[in-house]
């Protein structure tokens, strides 16, 4: 039976990424994760190309905000030629985090990546869009019921302890179980003509 928990971009990215000294298995190397909330996160963002570098694929934005950025434009990125200083860019960043408990886990633990992109056909208005989906699976192993924390070993060894917000799952989660957590990234961008 699979119960739903969610769990914070900091203690997924420690799972995968962490730093060496994260992978002690001793209560005072593990980084605690204190007031697990989960969900998803968008981000938008807009501004008006300042300057192009053709040769370079470097578009020069700057944002509603008065903030200027460079932004390197892949050889993937169809269109290219088509845009003009004074153009607007509009970018939409998405990031949502789910994890599941699965009971009994066969202790295989895994990070998998998977990636699609697309851009606007050639002769459309540039734009595309980007997702990248990480499912990574760590292995339970300690639950400290009195304190409501899991502690949890993610594929690169990395230890994480993890605070869990339902009771329900604390009283369900044991020792050997696995959390299968997936990380959904998205990205678009469009490109309105200047007036």
């Amino acid at each position: 039976m699979k119960k739903r928990m969610l769990l914070t971009a900091f203690a997924l990215a420690t799972l995968t990424l962490g730093h060496t000294a994260m992978a002690a298995d001793t209560a005072a190397s593990a980084p605690q994760i204190k007031d697990v909330k989960g969900g998803a996160a968008v981000v938008r963002g807009s501004g008006t190309i300042t300057a192009i570098d053709t040769a370079n694929r470097v578009v020069t934005i700057k944002g509603d905000r008065g903030n200027v950025f460079d932004l390197t434009v892949g050889p993937d990125a169809k269109n290219f030629d088509q845009l003009k200083t004074g153009d607007r860019v509009n970018a939409e960043y998405r990031r949502s985090i789910a994890l599941a408990l699965k009971k009994g886990g066969d202790g295989i633990r895994a990070d998998v990546e998977s990636s699609a992109t697309t851009s606007a056909a050639a002769g459309e208005q540039p734009g595309g869009a980007a997702v990248r989906r990480q499912t990574i699976v760590a292995n339970v192993i300690s639950v400290d019921k009195k304190h409501s924390t899991i502690r949890v070993k993610g594929p690169k060894d990395h230890i994480v302890d993890v605070k869990v917000e339902d009771p329900q799952v604390m009283k369900d989660v044991k020792k050997g179980d696995q959390i299968v957590a997936v990380l959904t990234d998205a990205l678009a961008i469009s490109v309105t003509p200047a007036k």
